[in-house]
């Protein structure tokens, strides 16, 4: 017989909004466990992510956005890496002010 989504736990489960996940300790904030660095990874993934802010001051887009909906641009119109490397050298030179990665 099926029990159709029904699931038993053990008896001494004890059901929480906190995860274990590779080592670290995550809650529902989202953070890490206080005593424990990230690992060089992601550290850098962390690093990464810091720097995806404001493409310009009052900009919908963060840096991130913009280089992803760049990439979809690149991939539907089949553009060459020559050719989205001058796209983003013309862009820079155009908008100075934007922090155009």
């Amino acid at each position: 017989m099926h029990s159709h989504g029904d699931q038993s736990f053990p008896p001494d489960f004890i059901a929480s909004d906190d995860c274990n996940i590779g080592g670290n300790v995550f809650c529902e904030t989202g953070t890490s466990a206080p005593d424990e660095e990230p690992n060089e990874e992601a550290a850098k993934f962390y690093n990464l992510l810091n720097e995806m802010n404001e493409l310009y001051e009052g900009s919908k887009y963060s840096k991130l956005s913009f280089c992803i909906r760049l990439f979809h641009l690149k991939c539907l119109g089949g553009w060459t890496g020559n050719f989205f490397t001058m796209l983003l050298e013309f862009l820079r030179e155009m908008f100075p002010f934007a922090k155009i990665p």
